[in-house]
């Protein structure tokens, strides 16, 4: 996997203060005019959250439906972030599927010391849970909190720049295991490190440049 800087335009946050136009441009650039996206489906994804640029809420929502939907799977949430935190707070964007009873993830804060949070904070592939109740890896503090969302599998990833992480994201199936497939991994994997992250992050600055609570 490519380093994140290779996916990064280098815009500052002045500059994107003063020029949201200019910094889709760049992204766009980046991002669409160049084969930097290798899931391709994902470039639609990217062009739509461009189209939001100027708003983290609204892109995060482009870009959880899209997941969920790409996946098949019952849950994606998001949450801001960084691995030195306490805690973690997920919940800050979702997207669940309406032909299940499939309940929220979010409103309660996560042990952010936990060893699988500190694990998808620094890993460079994404974390795979393939069934909670059987992997040792998971506390029972966590499991429970997982198993009360009724998760059954989970994919989980950090959101990076080149200064670091500065979010989570994770897909949660919750009606039966994810299916033994590599192109679902594949997927998640590649449209966060070459998708998301780089959105987002620009995304994240415009936003707080415009109201320094909106994305706190």
């Amino acid at each position: 996997m490519g380093s994140f800087a290779t996916h990064t335009p280098q815009v500052s946050g002045d500059r994107i203060a003063g020029d949201v136009y200019g910094a889709q441009r760049q992204l766009r650039a980046r991002l669409l005019d160049s084969p930097n996206i290798r899931h391709k489906p994902a470039r639609d994804l990217a062009a739509h959250m461009l189209l939001h640029l100027d708003d983290v809420s609204a892109c995060w929502t482009v870009a959880t439906h899209w997941l969920r939907d790409t996946l098949d799977c019952q849950r994606v949430d998001t949450g801001f972030g960084r691995a030195e935190d306490r805690e973690y707070f997920p919940g800050f964007a979702e997207a669940k599927n309406a032909d299940f009873d499939v309940p929220s993830f979010g409103g309660f804060a996560v042990d952010n010391r936990d060893p699988i949070m500190r694990a998808m904070w620094a890993g460079n592939k994404p974390v795979i849970f393939a069934d909670i109740k059987q992997d040792r890896r998971v506390t029972p503090r966590l499991r429970k909190r997982m198993s009360g969302a009724r998760t059954k599998s989970k994919f989980g990833a950090a959101l990076r720049t080149r200064k670091g992480g500065f979010g989570l994201i994770c897909a949660d199936w919750t009606e039966h295991f994810v299916p033994n497939e590599a192109d679902l991994f594949d997927c998640f994997e590649q449209t966060v490190t070459d998708v998301l992250s780089p959105i987002i992050a620009v995304a994240k600055e415009v936003t707080e440049a415009q109201d320094p609570q909106a994305s706190a």
